[in-house]
């Protein structure tokens, strides 16, 4: 090589850095301005933020390779590069089953408050007059039945209980099934204490501890989708506490997290496993053989589950009722065999129905040895348009579903 030609490319290797950096510049302005054209992106999400700091170091580092600070300038390129190649790599890595995603999220806004707060016996409960575009909770901290944002003087309460479907996380505000049970029920005032992610663990503590704060009347679950989560769990603990509660909290840690680089993400997990809680699941929980039924095991605790709950409330006098889990068995048996739900380990998805409706059945056999009422829905109670996913309703399947169980929950409340 000639030194003309040498020093060509020394000449033109000096604009590689700033090219690197406009890259990352136009970069993160892409980032900042997505959710102005994609629906599901947030404004001010880790992932904007993310953007953000593209932003910053680019024009940090542009501004010194114009001054010809150089290690300063191989220094933003350096950490720009590192940071974007580690989200990447986790990324990729946790696609297959190895590790946690470190790339920035664009599911929440920093800025916004928190839908559910920590709870340090539940884990979570709905955040208190928390309201956004779709859903609205009381004073009391439920998911808000109608425009009753405090607990009635005057009038009986009904207290629905369950997980996500009870809270109706995919219905409207005004169109979520608790919230028609009320208009078809108004001599009564209807609380909606589901809450997401909740089992029937969480159901035997909101009963003991919680339940008698609304002063029921009445009290109808609706439960089983959560629970059979912990089915193929080895050793499984009586309460749950080995995986479901573990990954919640793991779950709630997450979702709280806000770190807008892949370095950050990686420095907060470094340091809750450090001092943090042991969170670890039981090992190989995501590799487990995909199956279908209900183990002895697991049928165990579920039973005791439900007995409890019905002594419970059979030694304070207040009418009870369970209604077994309604799933979209149409869309369950077409998703291929292989597939794995995130926190549903070792469960098949097509044999979803088989194992739910062995979960059901032990839920009617314990009700109806304690003399309970107990309604177990046809399966076919709702159209295919009805869901907005394997067993969540959209405002439709609400509407629906409320209908079904009126006369059900009348009943239950000594109503004609």
């Amino acid at each position: 090589m000639t030194d003309q030609s040498t020093n060509r490319f020394e000449a033109y290797a000096r604009y590689i850095p700033a090219l690197i950096l406009a890259g990352f510049l136009i970069a993160g302005i892409g980032m900042m301005v997505q959710p102005a054209f994609v629906p599901k992106a947030i404004w001010y999400s880790p992932l904007w933020f993310y953007g953000a700091f593209f932003v910053v170091v680019a024009v940090a580092g542009l501004v010194a390779w114009k001054k010809e600070w150089r290690w300063l300038v191989l220094g933003a390129v350096y950490l720009l590069i590192v940071d974007i190649a580690l989200g990447a790599i986790s990324k990729e890595l946790n696609r297959v089953g190895y590790g946690e995603n470190l790339m920035p999220r664009r599911s929440h806004s920093v800025l916004a408050p928190y839908q559910f707060d920590y709870h340090p016996l539940l884990t979570v409960l709905p955040r208190p007059n928390y309201r956004d575009a779709l859903v609205r909770h009381t004073a009391f901290g439920t998911r808000m039945v109608g425009d009753a944002a405090t607990i009635s003087t005057d009038k009986p309460k009904l207290v629905v209980i369950g997980g996500s479907s009870t809270y109706d996380i995919t219905a409207s505000q005004g169109a979520s099934w608790p919230e028609m049970l009320q208009k078809a029920i108004p001599e009564m005032q209807v609380i909606n204490y589901g809450v997401g992610g909740f089992a029937s663990a969480e159901h035997v503590m909101q009963t003991a501890f919680y339940l008698p704060g609304f002063k029921p009347s009445c009290v109808v679950y609706y439960l089983g989708w959560n629970d059979i989560r912990n089915n193929f769990v080895p050793n499984l603990d009586a309460g749950y506490a080995d995986f479901h509660f573990k990954n919640k909290l793991e779950r709630v840690l997450y979702y709280r997290d806000s770190s807008f680089t892949s370095i950050m993400r990686l420095a907060a997990l470094a340091a809750r496993h450090l001092v943090g809680p042991d969170l670890n699941l039981p090992k190989g929980i995501n590799e487990l053989p995909l199956r279908e039924g209900i183990t002895p095991e697991f049928d165990a605790v579920f039973r005791n589950n439900i007995r409890t709950i019905v002594a419970l409330n059979k030694a304070r006098g207040t009418p009870q009722a369970f209604i077994g889990q309604l799933f979209n068995n149409k869309l369950l048996e077409a998703t291929p065999a292989k597939t794995r739900v995130p926190y549903m380990p070792g469960l098949l998805v097509p044999g979803y129905p088989k194992t739910m409706a062995e979960t059901n059945a032990a839920l009617a056999d314990e009700a109806n040895k304690a003399g309970v009422p107990v309604l177990l829905p046809d399966q076919t109670w709702l159209p295919d348009d009805g869901f907005a996913d394997f067993g969540h309703f959209n405002n439709k399947g609400s509407a629906e579903f409320a209908r079904r169980i009126t006369g059900f929950a009348r009943k239950t409340c000594g109503l004609n």
